[in-house]
């Protein structure tokens, strides 16, 4: 794309919808404006199999709100993009037409494979040269991606149907949750990674993702999300097992309240802190490392970088 053209990318998520304006020039590639607005798109969808009028509704203004800022900060392409929920539910093509209706762009929906490629590329531009195996993980509320590389180079990627929305609403039914709800999800997490053949013991393992970033976020005791501080912030199994004993015995309205953490993620923080926990089991990590950037900011290394980095 040509130098100082600014480009937009929406990522609707099962948990959220998230807005980055970047834009090129001869320095690189700069930020003008990073948002996001929790949706729950994918509220009642495993249940269900199909998205709610309620969550599609107010997932189509949260979009056509990020239209207009998209607009309002000179973004010549808009690219939109969808995940999980949308892969998944049977309605997938009514919220498409809706958003189209309402804000004139078109909802994409990619594969599973290009959500981890994606997020591979975003995880990799924030971290220091290695030439050992790094594990990438991002992980949302409707899945969790994995991939494993080497620098630029893709070895192995796949997207596993686990995360915490989904596990939040079918486990959870008891405020503060119960230890024999806890050691379901973790059972649940861990037959699935079993199934799906996670193995490996990677140099690095990093995360991606709002679970990861909200963790860090907590450990880092940050009373305003910083995202500068959570890039590269070093989480070890201690500091998740620690988490999982706060989150379980604090009630929702409580964990609220917690110094660091989205108050509208305290709900599913619980179940994105057992996700992290099985990652580290399964991938004979002692430490997670956090990176900021996700999905959406992998598109837009994508396209608006001179090279592709990733094939």
């Amino acid at each position: 794309m040509p130098k100082n053209q600014k480009i937009a990318v929406i990522d609707v998520g099962s948990n959220s919808v998230k807005l980055l304006v970047c834009g090129r020039n001869d320095t690189g590639i700069y930020t003008l404006l990073d948002e996001s607005e929790i949706t729950r798109l994918g509220e009642g969808l495993y249940a269900n199999g199909f998205l709610s009028e309620a969550a599609m509704a107010r997932t189509a203004i949260a979009i056509g709100k990020f239209v207009k800022h998209a607009n309002e900060f000179g973004a010549s392409n808009i690219v939109c993009i969808g995940t999980m929920a949308l892969r998944t539910a049977s309605n997938s093509s009514e919220f498409i037409k809706l958003v189209q209706k309402n804000s004139s762009i078109e909802l994409r929906v990619i594969s599973g494979e290009e959500e981890a490629r994606l997020s591979y590329l975003a995880a990799i531009a924030n971290l220091p040269r290695s030439d050992g195996q790094i594990a990438v993980f991002d992980t949302g509320g409707g899945s969790t991606e994995f991939i494993f590389g080497r620098n630029n180079t893709i070895e192995r990627r796949f997207s596993i149907d686990i995360a915490a929305v989904r596990l939040t609403e079918t486990y959870f039914r008891h405020d503060p949750p119960a230890q024999f709800e806890i050691n379901a999800v973790l059972s649940e997490i861990r037959q699935c990674f079993l199934k799906n053949g996670l193995s490996g013991t990677p140099d690095i393992v990093v995360g991606v993702g709002g679970a990861v970033t909200n963790i860090a976020g907590v450990m880092l005791s940050l009373p305003v999300y910083d995202s500068r501080r959570v890039n590269g912030a070093v989480i070890t199994v201690d500091e998740i097992d620690r988490q999982i004993s706060l989150y379980s015995s604090k009630k929702l309205v409580h964990r609220r309240k917690i110094t660091g953490l989205a108050p509208q993620r305290a709900d599913i923080i619980l179940a994105g802190a057992c996700i992290l926990k099985v990652v580290a089991e399964f991938l004979n990590a002692e430490k997670i490392t956090a990176v900021s950037s996700g999905l959406r900011h992998g598109v837009v290394y994508d396209l608006l970088s001179e090279e592709k980095a990733v094939l």
